[in-house]
């Protein structure tokens, strides 16, 4: 817009009534998406393992957090761990909590999308919350207890 036009279209607004709001450019948009909340910068790194860790987290959550029908409703303070071994060394432990007051359904999608956050963003692991569950990813050196 040229100068003149900007300020007849200022000039009409101002006399209508209504408010200007200045656009703030260069400003970031901000993100609806959850981030990571915390990473953990001490202990075990994924480093080689990540790729086998997520594919854990998958097994983790079609299997012992969701199962196979896409969804599970949990109650409030459940609590889920499993374990891995990811090589003789190293294991990942992966643990979620339904920290809501009522029962929470937490679908097969979040479970996956929501630990997967803390081994690629987090290289030594770490936890979030969404929707009231807490997602923990751990890298940790040992192996799985047997049951």
């Amino acid at each position: 817009m040229y100068p003149s036009t900007l300020i007849s279209l200022f000039a009409a607004t101002l006399a209508s009534g209504m408010t200007l709001i200045p656009e703030v450019l260069g400003r970031a948009v901000p993100s609806t998406t959850p981030v990571i909340d915390t990473c953990w910068s001490t202990g075990e790194n994924w480093g080689a393992d990540s790729g086998l860790a997520k594919n854990y987290a998958a097994q983790a959550c079609n299997n012992a957090f969701v199962g196979t029908s896409g969804s599970r409703t949990w109650q409030p303070g459940d609590e889920i761990q499993q374990c891995y071994n990811l090589d003789s060394t190293k294991k990942a432990d992966f643990t979620i909590i339904n920290e809501n007051s009522a029962p929470a359904t937490l679908t097969s999608g979040d479970c996956y999308t929501y630990l997967t956050k803390q081994i690629s963003g987090c290289g030594q692991g770490g936890y979030q919350e969404h929707a009231g569950f807490e997602f923990k990813a751990d890298p940790n050196s040992g192996q799985c207890a047997t049951n």
